[in-house]
């Protein structure tokens, strides 16, 4: 399996648990609510970069064409946890700021399937 680029480490990781729970809100304004009985996956994972480099950016982008239906490893890089991932969609995402010339602030969203 793949591992993800050795790239600067994103400035910040957002990340969120999904509730394994559906919700219906009914017409008389009721409300009800069941455990999902599939296996419950994790939210999605949000990488960010403010201020990355070209070289990397483009490192950072052709991986990320090469691997967009792949499943590979990415470590986190404080908790030095392996998972494996796979990238959703129009992701990554960049802008490039005049301000900052030969850097491009990105956002790359993963979604965990399991810790490797």
């Amino acid at each position: 399996m793949d591992t993800f680029p050795t790239i600067a480490a994103p400035t910040s990781i957002d990340r969120c648990v999904n509730d394994p729970y559906i919700e219906s809100e009914f017409e008389s304004g009721d409300d009800a609510a069941r455990p999902v009985f599939s296996t419950p996956r994790e939210g999605v994972m949000t990488l960010k970069w403010p201020r990355l480099r070209i070289a990397q950016f483009e490192s950072l982008r052709s991986f990320c064409a090469s691997h967009r239906a792949v499943r590979f490893l990415w470590l986190h890089p404080t908790t030095a946890k392996a998972y494996v991932v796979r990238l959703k969609p129009n992701s990554p995402r960049w802008s490039q700021s005049g301000s900052q010339p030969g850097t491009y602030a990105v956002d790359l969203q993963l979604q965990i399937v399991r810790e490797a």
